[in-house]
């Protein structure tokens, strides 16, 4: 699947949607064939995981999660329905409606792997979700991480099964799966 945001913070998302992970509520027709699904908000990122979307809305650091959830990499939570849930949060459908609420976590940043999912909260602490079979989430009960030195975690990306944290001196952490040296 496949997503852009544009100049005007909208995002399209298209392409491959078995596990919902382009979404299933407003859409535009192209060419009479192809669909591409609209997100109702503002959005300041959007992150794709294998078969799961991340999206970053841009006025309230919400993450939401849509697509696969078998590993809760989507949400976080065990909802196993391809609605578009804030991570931590509310969930939302993609024509804007609202659900419950919980502590919601504010985001700057997010990363989608294959089966796992991680984000930069507001005040720069990493926090993971989804698989942690091979190391590449924190533990559970971690919760969240940011370097013991006082710095703080800037970005994140999210590989196949390991994890690659950028902080604000240039440090790189990386944790997960290292059958290729991908962990450095």
């Amino acid at each position: 699947h496949s997503a852009l945001v544009t100049n005007e913070d909208r995002l399209y998302l298209w392409g491959w949607n078995e596990r919902g992970q382009v979404g299933g509520g407003k859409h535009v027709v192209l060419d009479g064939t192809s669909r591409v699904h609209v997100f109702p908000r503002r959005v300041a990122m959007v992150a794709l995981g294998h078969a799961h979307t991340l999206v970053l809305e841009k006025d309230t650091g919400k993450v939401y999660g849509i697509g696969s959830n078998a590993a809760q990499e989507a949400t976080g939570s065990s909802s196993s329905s391809s609605t578009c849930r804030a991570v931590g949060g509310v969930s939302v459908t993609l024509s804007g409606g609202s659900g419950g609420s919980k502590k919601q976590l504010r985001f700057s940043w997010c990363a989608a792997g294959v089966r796992h999912s991680a984000g930069v909260t507001q005040d720069h602490r990493l926090v993971t979700w989804g698989s942690r079979k091979y190391g590449e989430g924190l533990p559970v009960s971690v919760g969240s991480w940011a370097p013991s030195d006082g710095g703080r975690v800037v970005k994140v990306c999210c590989g196949w099964q390991h994890t690659v944290v950028l902080d604000d001196r240039g440090r790189v952490w990386t944790m997960g799966a290292n059958k290729y040296g991908q962990l450095g």
